[in-house]
């Protein structure tokens, strides 16, 4: 599963445009394996109800937080072939 999620992040990743579905915004904090609340702290949002408003589509999600989270796709570690 956490395979599947960290190819997920590599094709959001690879987007030129500075859009991401709330589907791929919630397969990227999956990837980074992070909780909305962690997210939240990462991004420096009050609340895990944001990250949660901005995966369920009612809120958008702002180009800024898609910027951070794919520059932090990029820095995680691939994970290790066992």
């Amino acid at each position: 599963r956490q395979t599947q999620h960290r190819n997920q992040s590599v094709k959001i990743f690879g987007r030129k445009r500075s859009k991401m579905s709330p589907d791929e915004f919630k397969a990227a904090r999956h990837a980074l394996g992070l909780s909305a609340q962690g997210m939240a702290k990462r991004l420096g949002i009050a609340s895990g109800r944001t990250i949660r408003r901005w995966e369920a589509g009612k809120n958008r999600i702002p180009p800024t937080a898609i910027m951070v989270v794919k520059e932090m796709l990029r820095l995680a570690p691939a994970e290790k072939s066992v």
